[in-house]
């Protein structure tokens, strides 16, 4: 796992998330889930970026288990009066994460952030990990991140206007 840049003012936002793990509580179908969302350069995945453009992609993993859930990819494109967010989810669970069991909510699955128990698991994977997700998930995603890019919408154009100047 990355070391957490997230705080570093030496670097670029870009260099603080890329390669990198975010701690966050979301709210996902109702129920809050703390999840550990590994972000990557995004030409792993065959993007190129032109200047003005932004494409933030991240390995989620599920609220129970260090178990990847699918992918996120936004990418941001400049505008006439602003700009553009279009988003994008791949659910694919079954990637072993290596993510700490304080990351992972109370359930028998943190057993899997043990490092003698993982190789035993990886087989069981494909069998196990479709489980972990419930099957309202897709909606719940949709519906979340509908909700909070339109929220963001709602104050971030005028945060930006007044702090763009600031290093």
């Amino acid at each position: 796992m990355a070391d957490d840049r997230s705080a570093d003012r030496s670097l670029t936002y870009r260099q603080r998330y890329r390669e990198n793990v975010s701690f966050v509580d979301e709210y996902i179908g109702g129920t809050l889930s703390r999840l550990a969302i590994r972000f990557v350069d995004p030409a792993h995945l065959g993007f190129t970026e032109k200047p003005g453009y932004t494409v933030i992609a991240g390995l989620g993993p599920s609220p129970l288990a260090p178990v990847s859930t699918g992918w996120v990819v936004h990418q941001v494109r400049p505008t006439d009066d602003g700009c553009e967010m279009r988003s994008r989810f791949w659910i694919a669970p079954g990637e072993l994460l290596d993510l700490p069991a304080s990351s992972m909510a109370d359930h028998p699955a943190r057993l899997l952030t043990n490092k003698a128990v993982r190789p035993l698991a990886k087989p069981l994977l494909p069998r196990v990990a479709p489980r972990l997700l419930p099957t309202s998930f897709g909606y719940d995603l949709l519906f979340h991140c509908a909700s909070e890019m339109n929220h963001l919408a709602s104050f971030l154009p005028d945060l930006y206007a007044e702090f763009k100047d600031i290093p």
